[in-house]
C-alpha cells in the first residue's frame, strides 16, 4: 500500500510538470489523469518517458493492488506512444513554408522556449519539425536551435548551390547535377536527392529525367562546429522537352542605370545546340565567349529579341538616367578572399559635398572613417553603405566571402575505390572545337576498367569511347565554343565509383587554321634517324590526321600503301620512296632482341624502295605517337592541336623498341606479353 500510494504522488506531480505541454484535444469528461497524459506531444512525451526512467519502480503484483484493469491497459498503452522515434525511420518531406510557424509550434503555442529540445538532443531523423526557424543567413552559435530551410530553393543558396534552378527547361534526358556547398563552416553529413518521388541511391550527380514535367528535391544534412544539425532542402520543378528548341537565357524584363548590360543565353535541341541569332533594337549582338553577351544600352527601352528555328522570345530592358544627388565612392566588389584581414574605403558625395555614410560590417556599424579595417569571419561577410540627406537614400551591399586556405576538408578515403588518370588537364585551353583524351582506369588492386565501366560527359551529354583495349580508353571531345565541363567516372564490379570534373574552353575559328603541329617520319631502329624530319605544318578546325599525314608524305615525295579511307579505319601499312633503305645499319643489340622475341627475323627481309609492316620480321610496323603518348586510335580518329609533337615511327617488334608497346592492341592481337624494352632506339 506504501509503494502504492507513493506511486500515485509521483504521477500527480508528472502531470502538473507535463501539463504546460500538453496538446488538449477533444477527451470524454470521465478520461482519467492517465488518460489526458496520453495526449502529450513529443516535447511532453520526451519529458514523461525520463520521468518514468527515475519513477519508483513497482513490481506486477503491487500494481495490480493499486490500479484497476482498465488503468493497467491505458499505462501499456501509454509506455507504446511514449516509444522514441526511431533513426532509421525514413524521413518525410515537410511542406512548411519559410518564415512560418512549424506544425509543432501550432501544436503548442503556448510552450515556454526553455523547455525546447536542444539541437544536440535532436533526432535528426524525425518526421517532426525542428522546435525553430532561422532565417538563412542568422549565424550560428554554441545556442542556436536546429535550423531547417524546407523546400525553399532561395534560402537553400546560402548552404549550397546548384546548377539547376526551379522551373528550368532543358533538351536531354541524361543530366548531371552538380551540389557545391559554400558555408564552409558546415559539415555535410548527408545528401538525399528524389527525383519524382524516387530516392535516388548512391548519388553521384547522375540524373534522368522524364519527358515533361519532374520535380526534383535535394535534401542535404550539415552539422556545425558546435555539433548542431542543419537541415536544408530545396525543390526543383524542371522540364524535360526534346522535340522543340529551347532557349535558356539569364535575360529578364529589367530595369538598370548602366550602360552597358551583360547577359547569358543558348539553344538547344534533343541536347544537340542550335544557332541563336541575338539582336539588341534590331541590330545583330555576336557572343564575346562561350554564351555569354554584353549589350550597349540607349536611354529607355531597349528590346532584346533571342531567335533559333522557329522559337523566338523577347526581353525589354529599360535604362533609366540617374536620378539622384547622391554617389557612393568605394573600392569593395563581391569577391572571394584567402586571409581574414580586410580592408576598404568608402565614401558618399552630394553635388561635389562629402555626406555621412553609414557602414554595417555583418550588421554591426562601423564607426565613420575614410577608410576601414575588418577582420572575416570563415563564410560570407556582408557589407552594407548606406547613405541619404534625408531625401534621397541610396543602399550598396557587397559580400565577401572568406575560405581559409590552411583549413582543409578532410574526406574519408575508400582505400578500396579505383583510380582514374587522364591525359586532360583541368583549365585546358584548345583552339578549335576537337580533342581527343586518353583514360587510364584501374580497381585498386590494379586491375583494368575497361570501357564499358567508363563513363565521359561533355556539358551533361554522353560520349563514346573510341577505343578500348588493354591498357586505355580513348575519346573523341567535341567541344562547344566556350566554356565546356567534362565529367568523367570509372567504378568497378562492386559499385565503387571514382569521378573527376575538367573544364575545359574552346574557341570556334569556323574551319580556319587553328595553328601548327610538328611531325617527323622516323626509322631510328634501323639506323636512319629521320625519313622526314620535324616539320611544322598547319592545323585546321575539324581536319583529321590523315589528311596532314598524306600530305606530308606528298610534300617529300613519298607515296603510300593503306587500309581504309582517310576519313574511317585508315592504317598505314608502307611508305616508298626510291633508295629510302640504302643505309640500313640495326643496333646488334637491338637486334639480338629481335630475335629472341620473334617468329620470324632476317636483316635481308626488306625492300630498298619500301618500308612497311613485317619487314626484317613479323612484329614491325608504323605507329606514331602524339607530345609523347601512343594513342590507341588510328589515323583517321586523331585530331592534332596546336603546339602538338607527332612522330611516325617504325618498329622492328609492336612497338617494344620505340616506347610504344600496347597502343592501338598492337601485339595484344598477336598474343604478345611482356612490356617496352628497356630502352629506346
Amino acid at each position: 500500500m506504501h509503494n502504492s500510494l507513493r506511486y500515485i504522488k509521483w504521477l500527480l506531480a508528472v502531470l502538473l510538470v507535463c501539463l504546460p505541454f500538453v496538446s488538449v484535444q477533444p477527451v470524454q469528461q470521465n478520461l482519467s489523469a492517465i488518460d489526458a497524459a496520453s495526449t502529450m506531444t513529443l516535447q511532453g512525451q520526451q519529458i514523461a518517458k525520463a520521468a518514468v526512467t527515475d519513477a519508483p519502480q513497482t513490481t506486477k503484483e503491487e500494481r495490480t493492488e493499486s490500479t484497476s484493469p482498465e488503468q493497467e491497459k491505458q499505462r501499456e498503452i501509454e509506455q507504446t506512444q511514449i516509444e522514441p522515434v526511431r533513426h532509421d525511420a525514413e524521413p518525410k518531406q515537410q511542406q512548411t513554408p519559410n518564415n512560418s510557424t512549424t506544425m509543432q509550434q501550432q501544436q503548442t503555442p503556448n510552450t515556454p522556449a526553455t523547455t525546447q529540445p536542444t539541437a544536440n538532443t535532436a533526432n535528426t531523423s524525425s518526421p517532426i519539425a525542428p522546435q525553430a526557424t532561422l532565417p538563412n543567413d542568422a549565424p550560428i552559435t554554441d545556442d542556436s536551435p536546429n535550423i531547417i530551410v524546407q523546400d525553399d530553393a532561395k534560402d537553400a543558396e546560402a548552404y549550397f548551390e546548384t546548377n539547376v534552378y526551379d522551373g528550368q527547361t532543358v533538351t536531354t534526358a541524361d543530366y548531371v547535377v552538380a551540389i557545391t556547398h559554400v558555408n564552409d563552416t558546415l559539415t555535410v553529413q548527408e545528401t538525399v536527392v528524389t527525383l519524382n518521388d524516387v530516392v535516388l541511391a548512391n548519388f553521384n550527380g547522375d540524373v534522368t529525367f522524364a519527358e515533361g514535367d519532374n520535380t526534383l528535391h535535394i535534401a542535404v544534412t550539415y552539422r556545425d562546429a558546435q555539433d548542431n544539425v542543419v537541415q536544408v532542402a530545396a525543390t526543383y520543378s524542371i522540364t524535360l522537352n526534346l522535340s522543340d528548341v529551347v532557349i535558356s537565357t539569364s535575360l529578364t524584363n529589367d530595369t538598370t542605370l548602366d550602360d552597358t548590360y551583360r547577359f547569358s543565353a543558348n539553344a538547344m535541341r534533343a541536347g544537340e545546340k542550335v544557332a541563336l541569332a541575338v539582336t539588341i533594337n534590331g541590330e545583330a549582338l555576336m557572343a564575346r565567349a562561350g554564351n555569354t553577351y554584353r549589350a550597349d544600352l540607349q536611354i529607355g527601352d531597349n528590346t532584346i529579341v533571342l531567335r533559333a528555328g522557329d522559337t523566338e522570345e523577347t526581353y525589354t530592358v529599360t535604362r533609366t538616367a540617374e536620378d539622384t544627388t547622391i554617389v557612393i565612392h568605394t573600392d569593395l566588389v563581391d569577391q572571394k578572399v584567402s586571409v581574414p584581414t580586410f580592408a576598404f574605403t568608402a565614401r558618399a558625395i552630394q553635388n561635389d559635398d562629402d555626406i555621412h555614410v553609414s557602414v554595417q560590417f555583418n550588421e554591426e556599424t562601423l564607426e565613420t572613417a575614410s577608410s576601414y579595417n575588418v577582420t572575416l569571419q570563415a563564410g560570407t561577410n556582408k557589407i552594407v553603405l548606406h547613405a541619404t540627406d534625408g531625401k534621397e537614400v541610396v543602399t550598396e551591399q557587397y559580400n565577401i566571402l572568406y575560405a581559409d586556405p590552411t583549413i582543409t576538408e578532410q574526406k574519408p578515403v575508400d582505400v578500396l575505390a579505383p583510380t582514374l588518370k587522364t591525359d586532360l588537364v583541368d583549365g585546358t585551353h584548345v583552339k578549335g572545337l576537337i580533342k581527343t583524351i586518353n583514360i587510364w582506369a584501374t580497381t585498386a588492386d590494379g586491375t583494368r576498367i575497361r570501357g564499358k565501366d567508363v563513363a565521359v560527359k561533355i556539358n551533361g551529354v554522353g560520349v563514346p569511347f573510341v577505343w578500348d583495349d588493354s591498357e586505355k580508353t580513348s575519346y573523341k571531345l567535341t567541344l562547344q565554343h566556350g566554356d565546356n565541363v567534362i565529367d568523367i567516372r570509372a567504378w568497378d564490379a562492386e559499385g565503387r565509383v571514382v569521378k573527376e570534373t575538367f573544364h575545359v574552353s574552346a574557341e570556334d575559328v569556323n574551319g580556319g587554321v587553328i595553328g601548327q603541329a610538328t611531325i617527323s617520319v622516323e626509322g631510328s631502329v634501323l639506323g636512319i634517324p629521320y625519313f622526314i624530319p620535324p616539320t611544322k605544318v598547319d592545323i585546321r578546325q575539324g581536319e583529321r590526321g590523315t589528311y596532314v599525314l598524306d600530305q606530308l608524305l606528298r610534300q617529300y615525295g613519298y607515296t603510300y600503301r593503306s587500309t581504309g579511307t582517310l576519313d574511317s579505319n585508315f592504317y598505314l601499312a608502307s611508305i616508298q620512296k626510291e633508295n629510302m633503305l640504302q643505309n640500313v645499319r640495326i643496333p646488334d643489340e637491338l637486334w639480338t632482341l629481335v630475335e629472341q622475341a620473334s617468329t620470324r627475323a632476317s636483316k635481308e627481309d626488306y625492300n630498298l624502295h619500301s618500308l612497311g609492316e613485317f619487314d626484317f620480321a613479323n612484329g614491325a610496323g608504323w605507329m606514331f605517337s602524339i607530345n609523347g603518348d601512343y594513342p590507341n586510335y588510328g589515323f583517321s580518329d586523331a585530331y592534332f592541336l596546336d603546339g602538338d609533337v607527332v612522330r611516325i615511327r617504325f618498329t622492328l617488334h609492336y612497338g617494344r623498341d620505340i616506347g610504344g608497346f600496347g597502343a592501338n592492341g598492337v601485339g595484344e592481337n598477336a598474343n604478345e606479353t611482356g612490356s617496352n624494352w628497356e630502352k629506346e632506339w
